[in-house]
């Protein structure tokens, strides 16, 4: 009788186990434990940006609700009537959709800091970078309104604004005045983009979708 000879298998080497480590369970690579780390941080900064702008910003402009306020204009001379600060106050949503419903803006963005990091740590987001970075800056962004619709800025101190959103960037489009906006808007566009963008150019299971492919 023959006896089959055993193959010889090499142990696993160092670099072996190093790209087991960094390959996630989908088979990508990335650190895992960096990404929360991330995600929480772009929220966290937005949030911090968002705040300290709107609070310089009427501070140094004022407001008066009874009154438009001037716009002052950034690098006039080289852009001119372009780029601009005008302090507002919208109490309706983006871009002043639906004004007046203030208490059911809070309630569902509530609702939405819950469910986009829900979403964040128990789904597929947390092991993409892409989608780390655009709930991160979508949740900056719900937060960053959260505050002033939850009327906590008067609490420190700050000028009343009947808990409606703090605006303070101008744009001028031509003969169009776009609706004055603030950081969170911002990150809440961007981050809404960057989902469209995954949405279409990603398949459901984390790869990219081929030219042509439905």
């Amino acid at each position: 009788m023959f006896q089959r000879k055993a193959k010889n298998v090499d142990p696993p080497t160092d670099s072996t186990n190093a790209t087991n480590r960094r390959e996630g369970p989908d088979g990508r690579s990335g650190r895992g434990p960096l990404r929360p780390i991330v995600f929480v941080a772009i929220a966290v900064l937005g949030i911090t940006a968002d705040l300290w702008t709107k609070a310089w910003a009427f501070r140094t402009y004022g407001f008066d609700p009874d009154e438009y306020s001037k716009i002052h204009w950034w690098g006039q001379q080289a852009f001119g009537e372009v780029f601009g600060i005008q302090t507002s106050v919208n109490h309706g949503a983006l871009f002043g959709l639906g004004q007046g419903g203030v208490n059911v803006f809070c309630v569902l963005a509530i609702i939405a800091v819950v469910g986009v990091t829900a979403w964040y740590f128990i789904g597929r987001p947390k092991r993409e970078w892409w989608l780390t970075v655009a709930l991160g800056s979508i949740l900056g962004g719900i937060a960053g309104n959260l505050f002033d619709r939850l009327g906590m800025p008067a609490l420190f101190g700050m000028p009343e604004t009947g808990r409606g959103v703090r605006d303070w960037i101008v744009v001028m489009l031509g003969s169009y005045h776009w609706p004055n906006f603030n950081i969170a808007d911002s990150m809440l566009v961007c981050g809404a983009i960057m989902l469209i963008l995954h949405a279409l150019f990603t398949s459901p299971d984390g790869k990219k979708k081929e030219v042509g492919s439905g």
